[in-house]
Parts: C-alpha cells; sequence; structure tokens
C-alpha cells in the first residue's frame, strides 16, 4: 500500500512541532527551578541568617535567665547546623563573650 507524500510530510511536520514544543517546555521548567533555587539561595544568605540569630540569643535583660554556657551552645548549635555563616558565629560568640 503506498503511503501517501502528503501524509507523510504531515506525520513528519507534526513530529517536529511536538519535539520542539517539549523541548520548550522542559526548557521553561528547568529556568523555573534554577530561578527558584537561586533565589533561595540569596534569601539563605541574606538577612534570614541574622533575623534566626537575634531570635537564638536574647537580649541583655535576658542574660541572666540563660547562663553564657547556654548561649554559646545556641551558637554552637546553630553554627553546626548552618543556619548562620562563620562571620555571624564569631560575632555573636564576641558578643556574648563581652558582656561577661
Amino acid at each position: 500500500m503506498p503511503v501517501d507524500d502528503a501524509a507523510l510530510a504531515l506525520t513528519n511536520s507534526f513530529g517536529t512541532i511536538f519535539l520542539v514544543v517539549a523541548v520548550l517546555g522542559l526548557t521553561g521548567f528547568v529556568v523555573i527551578i534554577v530561578t527558584r533555587a537561586r533565589k533561595l539561595a540569596r534569601v539563605m544568605k541574606s538577612s534570614s541568617s541574622r533575623m534566626i540569630l537575634d531570635d537564638e540569643l536574647p537580649g541583655e535583660t535576658e542574660s541572666t535567665d540563660r547562663g553564657t554556657d547556654s548561649r554559646l551552645a545556641t551558637l554552637d548549635t546553630l553554627m553546626m547546623q548552618g543556619k548562620i555563616t562563620p562571620d555571624e558565629y564569631r560575632d555573636a560568640r564576641a558578643k556574648v563573650l563581652g558582656e561577661l
């Protein structure tokens, strides 16, 4: 049974169009994922870790309630969990020890 050239051309065109649409859709999906990952990384590097640090370390009025050892242990835990950077750890540790 002979194949109609017009039907064959239409089938090839449909396959090509389908492939282009699939590649564009996949590319869009990857771009969205990468964009969200970069945004999350920026948020994690920005003030969010500073807010966690401020929440975990009490102010001067509460320093008598929690001992220095407890506050330093909290800092160690935050550092090990990656919630604060080494610079933030060093600064906060100096602040706690400076209040002695």
